[in-house]
């Protein structure tokens, strides 16, 4: 199975993430193609989850916050935090926990298993794309809880 995912941020392409997640980038035109496999191949019934956020710049960080959405339900915050001056995740790792502990005021791990994985290449926009397959997949598992807030 696979979740297309599509980024304001990369408007001219469309990912295809793996439950692997390995992920394929193509131009738009796939959204066209899976379309017409959808009479072979039927698509699972999943909610859309969409994030809608602002990014904010501070000296080389860009820090994006974003609302996660599940049909009309909030299901969570998420943040990004990118180096703009490192593309390899083994050379800004540790700026960027000890940067996004202190923005975040946080004393959790911030373990993320697919870097600990990554070898000394290039960070790429597919490698986003699959952690936030990730977290949709790790929301998607959660309940949602409603209820009055008195």
């Amino acid at each position: 199975m696979a979740n297309v995912i599509h980024s304001s941020e990369y408007p001219r392409s469309t990912f295809l993430i793996l439950d692997n997640l390995q992920c394929l980038v193509a131009e738009n035109s796939l959204d066209t193609i899976l379309s017409h496999l959808k009479q072979f191949y039927p698509p699972r019934k999943q909610p859309r989850i969409e994030v809608k956020g602002k990014i904010y710049l501070a000296k080389q960080y860009a820090i994006k916050f974003g609302a996660i959405s599940m049909g009309s339900v909030n299901k969570g915050i998420v943040v990004e935090v990118e180096d703009k001056d490192q593309s390899r995740v083994s050379q800004c790792w540790s700026e960027l926990t000890a940067f996004t502990k202190g923005l975040l005021d946080s004393s959790q791990p911030m373990d993320v298993p697919m870097f600990a994985r990554q070898s000394d290449r290039p960070y790429l926009p597919s490698d986003s794309m699959s952690h936030y397959a990730f977290i949709f997949e790790q929301l998607r598992k959660t309940p949602s809880v409603t209820g009055a807030i008195k």
